[in-house]
């Protein structure tokens, strides 16, 4: 379902912007040049990693609005069926009636 994927998508990109937001955070507080470098590595490929995220949820976002356009679609044409249907029963109905005067 295109929906609940967005929505796990959208839930991961929270989480990573946590994550980003926690590591930022510590990043001038650590005290070796390579933990600093590690982290802000870590933050980089994290930003990253949301941006893809969040062009992924875009792209949801695109499909869910090209199924609800062409649910509606589908919908208009179910209800013209739907009256031609129940114009034909109607026709059908009075030439039964017709046909049971007849053989009365």
């Amino acid at each position: 379902n295109v929906v609940k994927e967005k929505e796990e998508k959208e839930q991961y990109v929270e989480e990573r912007k946590q994550f980003v937001a926690r590591n930022e955070e510590k990043l001038y507080m650590l005290k070796t040049y390579q933990e600093f470098n590690d982290t802000q590595k870590e933050i980089s490929n994290a930003k990253k990693e949301i941006k893809e995220i969040e062009d992924e949820i875009v792209g949801y976002m695109e499909k869910i609005e090209e199924q609800e356009k062409n649910f509606e679609s589908m919908e208009a044409e179910f209800k013209n069926y739907k009256e031609e249907f129940e114009n034909f029963v109607k026709e059908a109905d009075k030439e039964k009636l017709e046909i049971d005067k007849i053989m009365e």
